[in-house]
């Protein structure tokens, strides 16, 4: 979206021609492995992972200082 050019493409993280559409907006270029390691990855599904980034980055993004928190206490 920021280039300008459009996510929506045929589909390639899966074989779709046993749909009837075959067009999707899919999140290529997704990289874990800076948040998640590869045994904690093959435990997940990819949109799993992508949420535990997604929550990771929200964090650290927020400036938080949570170290001298419970984290029992938090949610």
């Amino acid at each position: 979206m920021i280039s300008g050019a459009s996510g929506v493409a045929t589909m390639s993280l899966c074989d779709p021609s046993a749909y009837p559409c075959q067009v999707a907006g899919e999140v290529v270029g997704f990289d874990h492995s800076q948040y998640i390691n590869k045994r904690e990855a093959r435990r997940m599904a990819r949109f799993s992972q992508m949420a535990v980034v997604a929550g990771l980055q929200a964090m650290e993004s927020s400036g938080l200082d949570l170290t001298n928190e419970d984290p029992f206490g938090l949610g």
